[in-house]
């Protein structure tokens, strides 16, 4: 289809849409109405497209030879043989010179009780002005009967038609009856995609947040510890970040224990032997991890050893020490997170932060070394509901992952969804948590496990 002009000073003369192209679209599933349906499928690229084999009925009752039963009944128009009457309906030229035929055909659709919503596409109000000037009052008679079938169904109807730029009295009635009037099909698409996510909204909000800050915690530490929020005796607050307290990993990964939330197993050592013991105890490979307040980027500064065994485990712990003292001289390294190899699985991103503006706020994404690269994240204020979660998984490349993508195992998007909800729960009773980033988690069958977990508490 050649493209749509909708500019000013734009001619549509000999490059523009025939009589062949117009088309009225079903939209099916929700709109404005509370009622849901599972017949439509809201694809991201913004397309509504229907249910297989939904037109049928439909059909013979847009063709007067084929009458269907039931209560579509015969009657409706002639769109003639040329006439596609599956998801778009083509007129195919049935218009040019009876434009009130687009009352019928958008008729039968309204009467389908699986239509949400009724798309025409083309140049409704322009044949006068094309064609003939005697179509005129047929164009003005139809956009009334449209408006009208609109208010009757309680549906919504939007027209996307080549002349918006021309502003025929035709579009005014619509646009006065609350039919909006489009010119640019891209914008006629994405208003009928706006439309379905408000018809799901209306029709689950019993399912969401109220979004109402539950009242903080008080007179209990943050990270369920007696010395919680404030320095470990013998160990100087050194690790700060914009004059906040950047939690070591031992205290990160307790805060979100705190919270429900399950880290794996995992051992503190404060010596080369106890990392030994302590790989010998968890059993299999394990990734040894530096814990100090000032190494904020374990990684960049050298402080994580993966695959380390008991035999290895002394080489890995002084390697460490020789990384981190390399790049971080200053850096005070309190011991080492021991703990089992993640198992294979999906690498995503969670995290939160205190907005100014829209206070606690949860992210979630595409994890892992790539997460800069991918910029693959969506967001939601805290508290959020476990549809609310589903619905953020759902937004982003990540979700394409999480159905055995290749080589990787599925992931139960429930747990997946209650993994959020529990993050958001967390930073909406503690103010306190200014940011709180677990990259990567792996998610595997129902487990997700955060292998790394970083804590700024203001």
């Amino acid at each position: 289809m050649p493209a749509l002009p909708d500019q000013p000073g734009e001619r549509r003369e000999g490059g523009g849409q025939t009589g062949q192209q117009q088309r009225l679209t079903a939209a099916r599933g929700e709109s404005h109405s509370h009622q849901h349906t599972n017949q439509q499928h809201q694809h991201r690229d913004g397309q509504v497209r229907e249910a297989p084999h939904a037109h049928r009925q439909r059909g013979a009752a847009l063709r007067s030879e084929e009458p269907p039963p039931g209560d579509l009944g015969g009657g409706h128009t002639e769109l003639g043989p040329a006439a596609a009457v599956a998801n778009p309906v083509d007129v195919a030229g049935a218009t040019d010179t009876d434009p009130t035929r687009f009352a019928a055909a958008a008729e039968a659709l309204f009467a389908d009780p699986a239509v949400g919503l009724v798309l025409v596409v083309g140049l409704f109000g322009g044949y006068h002005l094309r064609f003939n000037a005697e179509l005129e009052v047929a164009e003005d008679t139809t956009a009334a009967e449209l408006a009208a079938l609109a208010a009757r169904h309680r549906l919504p109807l939007l027209v996307q038609s080549c002349y918006a730029v021309d502003q025929p009295a035709n579009h005014d009635v619509l646009r006065a009856a609350g039919v909006p009037v489009l010119g640019s099909i891209d914008h006629a698409v994405r208003a009928a995609a706006a439309l379905h996510r408000r018809g799901r909204r209306l029709a689950t909000v019993t399912e969401r947040s109220l979004l109402r800050l539950p009242e903080p915690v008080a007179g209990r530490p943050v990270a369920g510890r007696p010395d919680a929020g404030r320095p470990v005796a013998g160990r100087p607050d050194t690790g700060r970040l914009h004059g906040h307290r950047v939690l070591d990993e031992p205290d990160a990964r307790r805060l979100v224990e705190s919270a429900g939330l399950d880290t794996g197993r995992w051992l503190l050592a404060s010596t080369p032997e106890e990392a030994v013991a302590a790989v010998s105890e968890l059993g299999g490979r394990c990734a040894l991890k530096v814990v100090s307040r000032q190494v904020l980027h374990k990684s960049d500064a050298g402080g994580v050893r993966l695959g380390v065994t008991e035999d290895s485990a002394a080489q890995a712990w002084a390697g460490v020490l020789a990384s981190v003292a390399a790049r971080l001289p200053e850096a005070r390294v309190d011991g080492m997170v021991v703990a089992p190899m993640a198992p294979p699985g999906v690498e995503l991103l969670v995290g939160a932060t205190q907005d100014p503006d829209f206070g606690p706020v949860v992210a979630f994404g595409s994890g892992g070394v790539l997460v800069e690269a991918l910029r693959d994240v969506t967001f939601r204020a805290a508290p959020f509901s476990h549809l609310e979660a589903q619905e953020m998984i759902s937004e982003t490349v990540a979700d394409r992952m999480l159905d055995g993508y290749r080589h990787l195992p599925a992931v139960d998007r429930d747990a997946l969804a209650g993994f959020l909800v529990l993050v958001g729960d967390l930073v909406a009773a503690h103010p306190e948590v200014d940011e709180l980033d677990l990259n990567p988690v792996i998610a595997s069958g129902a487990q997700v496990l955060p292998v790394d977990v970083r804590a700024v508490l203001r």
